[in-house]
């Protein structure tokens, strides 16, 4: 029987990515523990296609900040090893 609390993202006793869906209406992203159990919610924003790379990458950049601020918890911020992008 496991101890561990799953409702707490990041924490030591699991890594933690941040996985990200690039679709062509919408970017999607949430945190992911490495055996593949989404923790909190999915975040998504609006895919700025037509606004050029940079304005996608601010998008995406944006996103993960606003996963890993959702996933602090008493402090403590989750440290993903990854991003995964697809």
């Amino acid at each position: 029987m496991s101890t561990r609390d799953d409702s707490r993202p990041g924490t030591e006793e699991e890594p933690v990515l941040v996985g990200v869906d690039l679709g062509g209406t919408k970017i999607a992203a949430c945190l992911v523990t490495v055996s593949g159990q989404l923790r909190g919610e999915v975040h998504q924003v609006p895919t700025p296609g037509r606004e050029g790379p940079a304005a996608m990458l601010a998008a995406i950049a944006g996103l993960v900040g606003q996963v890993v601020a959702a996933g602090t918890h008493g402090g403590r911020s989750p440290r993903p090893l990854a991003v995964g992008i697809g």
